[in-house]
């Protein structure tokens, strides 16, 4: 964890997000992700994961490497997409494979 709170600013910072808007993609308070900005605390495994998954970062990178000299944000917003459609039942998956399919041709 040895570059933990200083990645999670920087992923923050490089995707223009403020705390707040931070926390509302990881459904956290923004006191939670202020405090793993300053390293007062770091969040449970779940928590460690789901900005694994929003944000497009290795585990093992948000952990123990300086982001600051590789990461480039990506656009959030598909990983935020992707979590949400594998929440979805077989049969919800294909209505909105089958809507997004249409909206493209």
């Amino acid at each position: 964890m040895k570059y933990f709170a200083q990645n999670i600013r920087y992923i923050r910072k490089a995707n223009g997000l403020t705390q707040k808007e931070m926390a509302d993609k990881l459904d956290k308070a923004s006191t939670s992700i202020a405090s793993w900005e300053q390293g007062v605390r770091t969040p449970n495994v779940r928590d460690t994961m789901q900005v694994c998954r929003v944000f497009g970062v290795e585990l093992d990178d948000l952990l123990d490497t300086d982001l600051s000299l590789s990461y480039k944000p990506s656009n959030s917003n598909i990983n935020e997409i992707i979590a949400l459609y594998r929440k979805l039942d077989s049969t919800q998956q294909e209505i909105v494979y089958n809507l997004i399919k249409s909206m493209v041709k």
